[in-house]
């Protein structure tokens, strides 16, 4: 589950799904953080990555 808010990370770990935060949304990445997110990413280019699409 990809989000850029808190309740978005919520509903992805409820779903027992891995979660990335995206940081340049709703929420910052020091509040995504206390949710405990899979991933935290700055940019698009980092979610590519983590996709091995590149």
């Amino acid at each position: 589950m990809v989000g850029d808010t808190v309740y978005d990370i919520e509903m992805g770990q409820r779903a027992a799904a891995d979660t990335c935060a995206v940081t340049w949304g709703n929420n910052s990445g020091d509040e995504f953080r206390s949710f405990n997110p899979t991933f935290v990413v700055d940019s698009f280019t980092e979610i590519v990555s983590l996709l091995n699409l590149v």
